[in-house]
């Protein structure tokens, strides 16, 4: 067996360590960190790009109500679009894949890597009502930051 370049060996470990990770969107609403994993996500944009190149028929969901459960005013910052889609679990071509969504953001999202092993499955007496707002895993607080919770919007499409 050839032994690898320290170049080869390098690469592989990069290549190893990225398969490891996640990215996510972040952003704050409340007292709360959200993340969505950047593939769930269609294209961000600043508010005010949206608002000049906003196309009909794209529904606007309100943020706050379907990650909190209830309605908090914000004025927003940023909005991603969401490509609405089944949940993977749940039967084949539920919902009609070609709808765009836009999620208004209170604040400016930031791109952020973590450990795919960072991200914990939510506490048991959270669990049914985070998986009906569509948190699918969390990062407990830790010194100097708020909790993060991980969401997937195609849970929300999948409801009944």
């Amino acid at each position: 067996m050839a032994l690898l370049s320290p170049l080869r060996l390098r690469r592989l470990a990069r290549q190893e360590h990225l398969r490891n990770q996640q990215t996510l969107i972040t952003f704050q609403l409340s007292s709360y960190c959200f993340g969505l994993p950047i593939e769930r996500a269609r294209r961000v944009l600043a508010w005010q790009d949206f608002q000049s190149v906003q196309e009909d028929g794209l529904e606007l969901l309100d943020t706050s109500r379907l990650l909190l459960g209830r309605g908090i005013p914000f004025l927003p910052q940023g909005v991603l679009l969401l490509q609405a889609g089944s949940c993977e679990d749940g039967p084949p071509n539920q919902v009609d894949n070609s709808k765009t969504m836009a999620m208004p953001l209170p604040s400016q999202p930031i791109l952020r890597r973590l450990a795919a092993s960072q991200v914990q499955p939510l506490p048991s007496r959270y669990a049914a009502q985070g998986r009906q707002r569509g948190i699918v895993g969390w990062i407990p607080p830790a010194e100097g930051r708020l909790p993060l919770l991980v969401f997937d919007p195609h849970l929300w499409s999948a409801r009944p």
